[in-house]
């Protein structure tokens, strides 16, 4: 928590908390596009991992970004309708 605490009050460590969040993030995807590629699975993240633009497989920075944003997305969506609702 002492983390959080001072990233509430030090934007520079507010930055350097984000990024290791999201360095998190794309290595978690990662390993998951990494998984999809070679697994045959009916989810979203195979679809991401073996998707396709004029016959070539996207680049994996776009691979791991996708389901980033869509994280986060889903976590704005949810917090304020849980905020909306109180």
């Amino acid at each position: 928590m002492g983390r959080a605490v001072e990233a509430m009050s030090d934007p520079q460590a507010a930055a350097r908390m984000f990024l290791v969040v999201i360095d998190d993030l794309y290595g978690y995807f990662g390993q998951i596009n990494a998984d999809r590629k070679q697994t045959q699975r009916d989810d979203r993240s195979r679809v991401i991992a073996q998707a396709t633009i004029d016959g070539k497989p996207i680049a994996d920075t776009d691979a791991r970004t996708c389901p980033v944003l869509v994280t986060n997305a889903g976590h704005d969506t949810t917090s304020a309708s849980a905020a909306g609702a109180i």
